[in-house]
């Protein structure tokens, strides 16, 4: 009894991690309980594949159906993750293509008309565009950076940048490293707007 209730609680679990990375994979912003969900779905999963292998291992009459299961989780995890963090990454990038660049332009460009007001140390510029979401600085070369951060991770945003000194990194001659901010690389998108790499 104890076997078949493991086998559909991982069911379970299985279906509402699998349907919160495809929510995530489809949505350009998804809500930020999804990421509490995903993230608790992991856990719980980690435990049930341990689980089912233990029952597999201890129960031989149960073992195809434990294995099974062990198999389907790794499957999903291994295949689901980059699948989702690709579709992800696309949607935003269509999102930014379509509306995101046209509404970010309009903020650099008041921030253009404020340049005044900026200093060589990034700081939020809530008071010249009304968002938070906003940081920027004026480099040495006089030129601008603007960081649109996305959600609640500084790592994770678009990037303008005015300048012309930004550093190729690596082979992949579309990924770019900012001038004194070290540890982060952005792909180029089009002109002078760059996207945080995962």
């Amino acid at each position: 009894m104890l076997k078949s209730v493991i086998i559909w609680i991982t069911a379970l679990v299985l279906g509402i991690f699998s349907a919160s990375f495809l929510w995530m994979g489809l949505s350009p912003f998804p809500p930020s309980f999804l990421y509490i969900l995903f993230g608790s779905a992991s856990v719980i999963l980690v435990c049930l594949l341990l689980l089912n292998l233990g029952f597999a291992v201890l129960q031989p009459k149960r073992r195809i159906a434990h294995l099974s299961v062990s198999m389907v989780i790794i499957l999903i995890v291994g295949c689901g993750m980059p699948l989702c963090g690709k579709l992800i990454g696309n949607r935003q990038r269509q999102w930014f293509f379509q509306n995101g660049r046209q509404m970010y332009q309009h903020v650099v460009d008041k921030i253009i008309q404020n340049k005044a007001k900026l200093t060589s140390i990034n700081s939020p510029l809530n008071d010249i565009v009304g968002r938070l979401d906003v940081y920027g600085r004026t480099n040495a070369d006089g030129s601008l950076t603007v960081f649109f951060i996305r959600g609640n991770n500084s790592r994770w945003c678009w990037l303008y940048y005015s300048g012309s000194k930004m550093i190729v990194s690596g082979a992949d001659t579309n990924t770019f490293s900012c001038p004194d901010i070290y540890g982060h690389l952005y792909f180029h998108l089009t002109n002078d707007w760059y996207e945080s790499v995962p």
